[in-house]
């Protein structure tokens, strides 16, 4: 007999200056099917001409070319605010959210706006005077602390530089309207685990869980992140 979870798809959304290989090592190994979307631009490298809202019109369209009719979004990084205003705009096709090292407004903001404490002055100083691509180092050092020599080269060299746009563009908090779990990511660099934990408690009910790892769980630490991702099954559409 087929259920609603037969027609409902994880759909990974990537963070900033990143794409949707992130996702390779779970692809295709979680119970429920997945979709890894892309951000605009990842072929050029250079996304600096867009707007906030071009980043989500996008990942909708690409969302609505699957067969699929329900999803659950896993948001990481500023993938997770992104996925808000996608959210919004699918409304009741969204039966959960997964949220890993991202900021989330306590009711509307943007992703610089919603970091906690000094953290948001830091970051939008930073990108107001350097831009949106860290150097090589930098991107090797904090983005992806704890991952392999290769894989530090290959995110990296692949980095995409992305509009200001992307860190200040507002959404709304709509994590309200269905289950939503903060995965904590205990080694972090990118998003301290301070940062994350003022973060949960702008959801509302809030499912949290932990891995010990740094800011990219996809490729340090992929069994376990897949494992959490199968126990996070909204009644909805179990």
């Amino acid at each position: 007999m087929k259920t609603d979870s037969d027609n409902t798809a994880l759909i990974y959304i990537h963070g900033a200056g990143l794409g949707s290989y992130m996702w390779d090592r779970v692809m295709g190994k979680t119970k429920l099917p997945a979709v890894a979307i892309n951000f605009p631009c990842r072929d050029t490298k250079d996304a600096t001409h867009l707007e906030f809202n071009d980043y989500i019109n996008e990942i909708v369209a690409q969302i609505k070319t699957t067969k699929y009719d329900s999803y659950i979004l896993v948001g990481h990084s500023i993938g997770g605010i992104v996925g808000l205003g996608v959210a919004e705009k699918l409304k009741d096709s969204v039966k959960g959210y997964v949220i890993i090292g991202s900021s989330v407004p306590k009711v509307e903001g943007s992703f610089a706006s919603a970091v906690p404490g000094i953290g948001r002055y830091i970051l939008t100083l930073g990108i107001r005077l350097f831009g949106t691509r860290p150097p090589k180092a930098a991107i090797k050092a904090g983005l992806s602390n704890d991952v392999s020599d290769a894989d530090k080269e290959m995110v990296a060299n692949r980095y995409v530089n992305e509009s200001k746009e992307l860190y200040f563009g507002r959404v709304k908090n709509v994590t309200g309207n269905f289950p939503t779990l903060y995965i904590r990511t205990l080694k972090d660099k990118e998003y301290a685990l301070m940062l994350q934990d003022e973060t949960i408690e702008n959801i509302p009910n809030c499912q949290v869980a932990t891995i010990d790892c740094g800011h990219m769980p996809m490729l340090t630490n992929p069994d376990e992140l897949i494992a959490i991702l199968d126990r996070f099954l909204p009644s909805k559409i179990s």
